[in-house]
């Protein structure tokens, strides 16, 4: 798929396609390293299975366009781990409306995305401390100055959690 650039515009038409299965969208745009729009997501059940989107768009390093919607608010484990792993053209993060996430659920998402500055989130829980919890280097290697749009308390500094230089706004 290295010619792919834009996601097909019917991919939330997939017709029957149970997204609380195992791997269902894992590693469909790997390193397609053109691709710079990504698709429609917001078709995502409220609950998501195993690795339903792990590694979905792993190193599509000209991705600036993400989904602009993650619309499932149970995550099952790594269901979204290295998800944009090295999509360093990546600015803006999707709008994450996990409120619930499992083991490594969101597990190096943005590990090596060097230009993002802003995420939003919808968790209101603590961030991981380790680099195997929940949100473990998630943030690892992202832009040094951010914003993360964030409901919960936790201001724990860190890949694995805010990071660093990054501020924090409620929303």
């Amino acid at each position: 798929c290295t010619n792919l650039v834009t996601a097909p515009a019917d991919f939330g038409n997939l017709g029957g396609v149970d997204s609380t299965g195992t791997s269902i969208f894992e590693a469909m745009f790997y390193s397609c390293s053109s691709l710079r729009e990504g698709p429609n997501m917001a078709f995502l059940p409220a609950t998501i299975g195993t690795k339903c989107c792990y590694q979905m768009f792993y190193k599509c390093t000209s991705l600036v366009t993400p989904p602009a919607v993650l619309s499932a608010t149970t995550l099952g484990t790594q269901s979204y781990a290295q998800m944009f792993f090295g999509c360093s053209a990546l600015t803006k993060g999707p709008d994450i409306m996990a409120t619930s996430l499992s083991t490594n659920g969101m597990n190096a998402m943005f590990n090596g995305c060097s230009s993002l500055t802003s995420v939003k989130i919808y968790y209101t829980g603590a961030f991981a401390t380790t680099t195997g919890g929940t949100t473990g280097n998630w943030m690892n290697g992202v832009n040094t100055v951010g914003t993360l749009y964030y409901r919960g308390s936790d201001r724990t500094k860190g890949a694995s959690a805010i990071p660093t230089n990054w501020s924090v706004s409620s929303f």
